[in-house]
């Protein structure tokens, strides 16, 4: 009579064969025909193309490892793991898939292909197994018996374990993360990444370009404090009058040369009645109030300015340094030092915030979904807004201990969508240029340079009324 002890020793030996067998079986056997399948779903748009490998053969690895454990465990547990198996690795699948290739946007998967598919054929058959065995855990508990439950969940956090292990070394969440940030694009010639995690770019100190633009042939020099401005002396002259501006790409002048530019215009006005006036232009393309809040507090401490000028143009969230050299880098640092980042680049709206602010600084998988889901949904501009609050609240705080006024000029390109009580700030310093009906080429973000010259006229007048500049003094005959 066969002894019970050996023949449950034998049945284990035979799970442990075929659990560590079947996969394999799966991707010889099934891989022909699962190749086809693979086309022909991408072809009918429903599911994403395939690039290093055939995904349907580690799903279908994913389902023969988990029926393979069940299998001695009766058809409902066999039907259950196969199920859940097959599913659970699809799903993963094709998230991958989209979040990596479709949404990097390479030219063809074959280039694709050539450049990570090791690295993509390795971290998806992983990822598969891993939710195989998930799936053959799941399948396996036994509610009548809650011994097993921690077992069980021991080996759902080890699938899951594995999962992140594979995403965070692979660095697929970087990647996809990269790819769901805002890129500033425009004139990088003459921009540079920064250390600090709230500015995360600047105007290039010493940088010139130049070229053709909308209104002709257009110079850009920016001088050694990184402003593109004329090189006046770091030190101010007694008699000087020395005006700070910051903002966007609408500030920065995009399009026009540096003669032609809002604080060009303006310091020609106001050198009329101070000829000693000084207006540098800290403006930065894409740059929204946040940053240009944060550039203005470190150049107050600098340069030591009598009027600080900020131009609101930009809203949402910040940029980020664009191009082929900047856009792939590993932004970790920014986000370590400025956690604030997660939450402005990826909002929640079905969590708590401070456990999706928690799961986004510490589990690259919830990274990884949360980059994903972002690509489905419309900026979000509240976080944003909070940072631009806090950013010029920082400001003000430092300028009032300074002695040095603020004044904030809303764009024409904003419309009257925002006041001065959206920033905290008091109506006398607030300078709104939008005029009603004149929604054309008056309020677009890069107007040309007779519309810049007639902002800064316009500037000037506001600034002249409040007293916020002045006349030279006399000098004695």
């Amino acid at each position: 009579m066969e002894n019970p002890r050996e023949r449950y020793t034998m049945n284990h030996r035979k799970r442990w064969t075929w659990t560590l067998t079947a996969p394999l079986l799966a991707a010889v056997l099934a891989h022909w025909p699962l190749a086809l399948l693979d086309d022909a779903l991408h072809t009918a748009g429903l599911f994403p193309s395939p690039v290093a490998s055939t995904g349907l053969t580690s799903i279908a690895g994913a389902a023969a490892l988990a029926i393979a454990w069940r299998w001695p465990d009766g058809w409902m547990r066999r039907l259950a793991a196969l199920t859940l198996g097959a599913g659970l690795a699809a799903i993963m699948v094709w998230a991958m898939r989209y979040m990596v290739w479709h949404t990097w946007g390479a030219d063809t998967p074959t280039q694709m292909a050539g450049e990570f598919g090791t690295t993509f054929t390795v971290s998806q058959w992983g990822i598969s197994l891993a939710m195989g065995s998930v799936a053959s855990a799941l399948a396996g508990v036994r509610i009548s018996k809650p011994a097993h439950l921690p077992l069980h969940a021991l080996g759902l956090v080890a699938a899951l374990g594995l999962s992140e292990g594979i995403v965070r070394v692979l660095g697929i969440d970087l990647q996809l993360m990269n790819k769901a940030l805002y890129y500033q694009t425009v004139e990088l010639e003459v921009h540079t990444p920064v250390e600090d995690p709230v500015l995360l770019y600047t105007l290039k100190p010493d940088a010139q370009h130049g070229g053709v633009g909308p209104w002709g042939i257009r110079d850009i020099r920016i001088n050694a404090q990184g402003a593109r401005s004329p090189d006046y002396p770091v030190e101010k002259t007694v008699d000087a009058q020395r005006v700070l501006f910051f903002g966007g790409s609408t500030l920065f002048g995009a399009g026009v040369g540096n003669k032609d530019t809002i604080p060009s215009a303006l310091e020609r006005i106001l050198r009329k009645d101070h000829p000693t006036t000084e207006v540098w232009n800290f403006g930065a393309c894409a740059y929204n109030t946040t940053q240009s809040a944060r550039l203005a507090e470190i150049q107050l401490q600098a340069l030591d300015p009598d009027l600080i000028l900020m131009l609101v143009t930009n809203t949402g969230r910040r940029a980020f340094m664009g191009g082929p050299e900047h856009e792939g880098r590993d932004k970790t640092a920014y986000f370590d030092a400025n956690p604030w980042l997660y939450l402005e680049n990826f909002p929640t709206s079905t969590i708590d915030e401070s456990t999706h602010w928690w799961l986004l600084r510490h589990l690259a998988l919830y990274r990884s979904y949360a980059a994903w889901a972002r690509v489905y949904v419309n900026p979000d501009t509240t976080m944003a807004d909070q940072a631009d609050r806090a950013q010029v609240a920082s400001l003000e705080s430092a300028a009032a201990a300074a002695g040095v006024p603020v004044v904030y000029v809303l764009s024409p390109s904003r419309g009257s969508e925002i006041g001065p009580e959206a920033l905290g700030i008091l109506p006398q310093r607030w300078i709104d240029l939008y005029v009603p009906g004149r929604e054309g080429e008056y309020s677009e973000a890069h107007p040309s340079p007779i519309i810049l010259a007639e902002y800064a006229q316009t500037i000037s007048e506001a600034l002249k009324d409040r007293g916020y500049v002045w006349p030279a003094e006399p000098t004695d005959p």
